[in-house]
């Protein structure tokens, strides 16, 4: 089967052919590091060890463990040493940021606390829906979250971003991710006692301010509705997806060849068809905390809406 990812249809829903060759081919020059997620893992790593342990300097630390240095061989040898395409993240920056980030989860913790499943902090909760024969999806919960004093559980999730926008508050409100995400909270906590609401905790660096980080707290109220439009929503992406398998067609974006001023990493090659060869499908070993169906969900979350 084939895993997918908030990142993966994102990718898709972007360029479909991109799409194709990150996840579904095999090519010689394969990128292994995105700066982007190196960076944001270890701005969440550094935010959700303060959460859970209340000392800064080993949230500073496991926020620099988190940014990989090196990558290895199939050997364990290192093959190459990593450095970031962009100045703005760094391992110090990104170090910077969560450092920035201290006063703001203060604040935080004053109204909210983490979750407990299983005795243990509802931290990076794993769950998988399967979709069809084909296709499944995954995802990783950074925390589950309890309101200390209405004893509702939300979801808590970081983010970094570079848009230089006044307000970002359209570009998560928006967002379905975490309202996805939010399906944990029903099996780890029960229905009555899950709530909608998500919380993003987004880091901003780089906007006209040097490298001065700018820490956003935002939250917004969700409901069941919102939920099962992702779940829908999803369902009618694979859909989409099985056909564009089937056929062998991935449509190739000109608009998405550029972000940010800088090249797709395909940028050039995209078009060489006579190099795709289809990627061996490893099996997903992973024991995820939760497992739904698609067609489950969807039946079950339209049954509790009417």
């Amino acid at each position: 089967m084939i895993r997918l990812s908030h990142s993966a249809l994102e990718e898709m829903l972007t360029c479909e052919r991109k799409f194709q060759l990150n996840r579904l081919l095999e090519r010689e020059n394969e990128r292994t590091v995105n700066d982007n997620f190196q960076f944001g893992h270890a701005f969440e790593a550094g935010c959700v060890s303060y959460i859970l342990n209340q000392n800064k300097e080993k949230a500073l630390w496991e926020a620099w463990l988190a940014y990989p240095k090196v990558t290895l061989g199939k050997d364990g040898t290192v093959e190459c040493v990593e450095v970031p395409d962009s100045v703005k993240k760094t391992d110090l920056v990104a170090i910077n940021m969560v450092q920035a980030a201290f006063p703001y989860l203060d604040n935080f913790l004053e109204d909210w606390e983490v979750a407990t499943f299983n005795g243990k902090p509802a931290s990076q909760l794993s769950f998988r829906i399967n979709i069809d024969e084909t296709f499944y999806f995954v995802g990783y919960l950074d925390l589950a979250i309890r309101n200390k004093y209405t004893g509702k559980y939300a979801v808590w999730d970081a983010k970094t971003t570079g848009l230089a926008i006044h307000d970002l508050s359209p570009v998560y409100a928006n967002m379905p991710q975490l309202i996805a995400y939010s399906i944990v909270l029903d099996k780890a906590v029960g229905e009555e006692y899950s709530d909608y609401d998500v919380h993003y905790f987004v880091g901003r660096v780089g906007t006209g301010n040097g490298f001065q980080p700018q820490i956003l707290p935002l939250s917004f109220s969700k409901n069941l509705k919102d939920r099962l439009n992702f779940f829908i929503t999803l369902g009618l992406d694979v859909e989409r997806l099985s056909k564009m398998r089937a056929m062998g067609i991935f449509p190739q974006r000109g608009s998405s060849c550029l972000k940010y001023n800088k090249p797709c990493f395909h940028f050039g090659t995209c078009g060489l068809h006579a190099l795709d060869r289809e990627k061996k499908i490893e099996e997903d070993t992973t024991d995820y905390q939760f497992v739904f169906n698609l067609e489950d969900l969807i039946q079950g979350h339209m049954e509790r809406i009417n």
